[in-house]
């Protein structure tokens, strides 16, 4: 048996606990890329604070909740997507007063699929909209008014094939304003 105790015969025999991860614990997982097993950080799972304008990287933010709490406005960049199933979650923690945009790095053959669900502000409870990129679409805008921004709104943009991104989310308007789509193209 090992000094940390991984001495299973089967991944089955691996005991599971519900404590909150501290520096210095690890979690294990097959890398098949390299064809063995290796340890991370938990660490590196943590939600993570996004509060200034910012390339995304994998090796930063990567299979993370990203939590702004900045206002004003903020522009993210998404690395070139190619398959890695990688999922990026940008949470809005404050009301913002400026536009939050997340942007596919390429523009020439970055698609963007999936859609978005909207809460109106004025809407009865129950009610809302959807929205679906067009086929060149590129970027998504939460302007706090009628695109989202508002307090716990959230975007997650996973990584599912060479040049396409999946885009899911949750966005609400300001009351006052009606549902526009958070899409565009540059």
């Amino acid at each position: 048996m090992s000094d940390r105790g991984l001495a299973y015969k089967s991944i089955d025999q691996i005991t599971t606990t519900t404590a909150t991860a501290v520096s210095g614990d690890y979690q294990v997982f097959f890398d098949s890329s390299a064809d063995k097993w290796v340890k991370q950080d938990s660490a590196l799972y943590a939600p993570q604070a996004l509060d200034a304008t910012d390339t995304i990287t994998a090796a930063e933010h990567a299979n993370r909740i990203l939590y702004c709490t900045t206002a004003a406005t903020l522009t993210w960049t998404l690395p070139t997507p190619s398959g890695t199933g990688n999922w990026y979650l940008f949470l809005q923690g404050i009301l913002a007063t400026g536009d939050k945009v997340i942007k596919c790095a390429s523009t020439t053959a970055t698609a963007l699929i999936g859609s978005v669900t909207f809460s109106d502000g004025d809407a009865a409870q129950g009610t809302g909209e959807g929205f679906k990129p067009a086929a060149t679409s590129d970027v998504i805008t939460m302007n706090a008014t009628t695109t989202g921004g508002i307090l716990g709104d959230w975007i997650k943009v996973t990584d599912v094939a060479t040049e396409v991104w999946f885009v899911e989310g949750q966005l609400s308007t300001a009351a006052g304003s009606n549902p526009a789509t958070p899409f565009s193209s540059t």
